[in-house]
């Protein structure tokens, strides 16, 4: 919220402080990295994206790239998707 300009608890030497440790501001896009670089590893295993989603060496892989073909169909048809331009 601080960075948004609305008010926040939090003020600025704190955030300085997290900062500085490496604090992790957005999980989330942390974790889809993570899983995209396990994408770019399988690729360069088998050769192509085409993980099973039950995928036995990396179960959360194979249910991560069924969510981003999800998430994909949502987009192009125009319905809400966690995907964003």
């Amino acid at each position: 919220r601080y960075l948004e300009n609305k008010s926040s608890h939090i003020i600025p030497e704190r955030i300085q402080q997290l900062n500085d440790i490496g604090f992790v501001w957005e999980p989330l896009e942390v974790v889809w990295v993570d899983r995209y670089q396990e994408l770019i590893r399988y690729r360069n295993e088998h050769g192509d994206f085409l993980v099973p989603q039950v995928y036995a060496s990396n179960p959360t892989l194979g249910k991560w790239v069924n969510t981003q073909r999800q998430e994909y169909r949502r987009y192009v048809e125009n319905k809400p998707s966690q995907i964003t331009p």
